[in-house]
């Protein structure tokens, strides 16, 4: 409201319904504040589940490859690129 008014009765009673409107809109904002807030930490404990399953599914993944890299053949490459050992004779 502003800062000059006139000092009346009836501009006490707007200032008065005015605050107590005030009081009311915050309380209301409070309210959908802290329930946005619930909100969002259920959001985020969902969203920490979905991403402990990505990352579960991913390491299967990863692991899955590696053993099909192993038994079709792509070991047998890096094994081409180490010398043999001659020094060692079996008998």
């Amino acid at each position: 409201m502003a800062s000059k008014a006139i000092p009346t009765k009836g501009n006490l009673i707007a200032v008065k319904k005015s605050l107590a409107l005030s009081k009311v809109g915050f309380e209301l904002m409070d309210k959908k504040r802290n329930i946005l807030v619930r909100e969002m930490m259920s959001l985020i404990d969902r969203a920490n589940k979905l991403q402990a399953q990505i990352d579960d599914a991913y390491t299967d993944a990863y692991t899955s490859l590696q053993l099909a890299n192993i038994t079709h053949g792509y070991s047998e490459e890096v094994a081409y690129n180490i010398p043999v050992e001659k020094s060692l004779e079996l008998d």
